[in-house]
């Protein structure tokens, strides 16, 4: 309790009187603590004051973030943060201090070895990780790849630098970066394949191939396999073929095809004779063409002339002729046989009978003549002694005497037969007349004259006299006056 006097300066007059003054002096409460520690992967944390309420917030320290006058507050730095509370209802203060710890150490890893070499026989090699406590995460380069890019020991495949970051599971750091290069023995043989030609043929019923290699061990393997360890095979079978060449010290391995073509198809021929031979043409042209050229050919037979060696050959001589066309691009041959025809037969002619006599009162004869063939003309020759009323036909009419040939020439072959002849004899006894006289005169003293035949009495004579006698016609002495 306060006793107090108030004095008016003017008149001099006081006044005193008491008060109760009540006393609050009392502090809030006050509490700091963090929440967690600094890790690399919790950069801030929480700064956790109270009282909830009822005061008034003020942080300070090293590392705050954001607002300094609420009851939580962040902190990205370590050290010590102090909350001051200032009660509303007093004014009175109080004070706490939390201490912000941190841990951000990286790990550490490491790969050991840290280079590797892989051949083809062995493409893979397990790289392995060193630390506990973490996770990894692999990278590997474009040239390689790994089973496991989370594991500490994945197997890697490939080549070049293969990099891994390990992190703590505690704190969430993570290490530098490690690196392990691999390198590939990847040697692989470089293969040529080499040959005459790629293609079989008549000529060439086989091919040689040899795969050829830089220096070294190798093995070959050949598919289709013809032969097996071999650089060099022989190929009698069209497709295509690949030799697999390894290298026996890196077992990395080549390819090589090659690709065989055959061409072994014989030349299609076609074959004819121009004509028949017959005795008015007495060569014929045997032809064996074919589309294939270049082309050679071969004849044989019985009347070759010429041309025995390209595609038409002349021949005189009927009969069978063998060929052979070859193809000059492939060697292959087809042969055959080409029938010339020959025509060459003589016409047969029979004169029947092949002989005549004539008589003064017939003095002519139809010739009788058989031919063989239809196709037939004549050409008849009479003696100087005789004449025929036609020379070109198959029975003419001759007159006179001597011998007479025929000679047919066939119209289809113009074969002609050989000269056949008859022979044509006058009657012998024809009679011979010697007149008595030849020049008589009829006078006074002789009135008539008689002429006689000199026949005497010759038989089978019959007499005709001109102009008429007076006596004797019919007789062998005639009487004229």
């Amino acid at each position: 309790m306060f006793n107090y006097t108030v004095t008016n300066n003017n008149n001099g007059c006081s006044t005193t009187g008491t008060v109760n003054v009540n006393s609050n002096i009392t502090p809030p409460a006050a509490t700091a603590a963090a929440s967690t520690s600094l890790t690399c992967t919790n950069t801030t944390i929480t700064l956790n004051g109270g009282p909830a309420s009822g005061v008034a917030y003020a942080w300070s320290g090293p590392g705050l973030t954001g607002a300094t006058n609420a009851a939580n507050a962040s902190a990205n730095t370590p050290g010590n943060y102090t909350l001051v509370t200032t009660s509303a209802a007093n004014g009175c203060t109080n004070s706490a201090v939390a201490s912000v710890s941190q841990n951000t150490i990286a790990p550490t890893t490491t790969i050991s070895p840290s280079s590797f070499s892989t051949t083809c026989a062995s493409p893979t090699v397990q790289i392995t990780a060193s630390g506990t406590g973490l996770t990894y995460s692999w990278t590997p380069p474009a040239t390689g790849s790994l089973n496991n890019t989370n594991i500490a020991n994945p197997i890697a495949n490939g080549s070049g630098v293969f990099t891994v970051i390990a992190t703590s599971t505690v704190n969430g750091c993570s290490s530098a970066i490690a690196t392990a290069t691999v390198v590939a023995d990847a040697g692989a043989p470089t293969v040529s394949l080499s040959t005459s030609s790629t293609s079989l043929s008549c000529l060439a019923t086989a091919q040689t191939f040899t795969a050829s290699v830089s220096s070294g061990s190798f093995s070959y393997v050949w598919s289709p396999a013809p032969a097996s360890g071999t650089g060099t095979i022989t190929i009698t079978n069209p497709g295509t073929y690949s030799v697999t060449v390894t290298n026996t010290v890196n077992g990395c391995a080549t390819d090589a095809f090659v690709t065989i073509s055959q061409n072994t198809i014989s030349p299609s021929v076609n074959s004819a004779s121009s004509n028949t031979i017959t005795c008015s043409t007495t060569t014929a042209n045997a032809v064996a063409s074919t589309t294939i050229s270049p082309a050679s050919y071969n004849w044989s037979g019985p009347g070759i002339v010429s041309g025995n060696t390209t595609a038409t050959v002349n021949v005189n001589s009927g009969g069978t002729y063998n060929y052979t066309v070859t193809d000059s691009n492939n060697g292959c041959v087809s042969s055959g046989t080409l029938e010339v025809i020959e025509d060459t037969s003589l016409p047969t002619l029979t004169l029947s009978p092949s002989s005549y006599t004539t008589t003064c009162a017939s003095p002519t004869v139809q010739i009788t003549l058989t031919a063989s063939d239809p196709d037939l003309t004549f050409v008849w020759n009479s003696p100087p002694t005789g004449s025929l009323d036609n020379a070109t036909i198959t029975n003419p009419i001759a007159n006179g005497s001597g011998v007479f040939t025929v000679v047919a020439t066939n119209t289809v072959n113009g074969c002609s037969s050989a000269a056949e002849s008859l022979t044509i004899t006058p009657d012998a006894n024809t009679p011979i007349i010697n007149l008595s006289a030849n020049n008589l005169t009829l006078s006074c003293s002789a009135s008539t004259q008689t002429v006689s035949t000199g026949t005497g009495s010759s038989p089978n004579l019959t007499y005709t006299w001109s102009p008429a006698p007076s006596l004797g016609q019919g007789t062998s002495s005639a009487t004229f006056d």
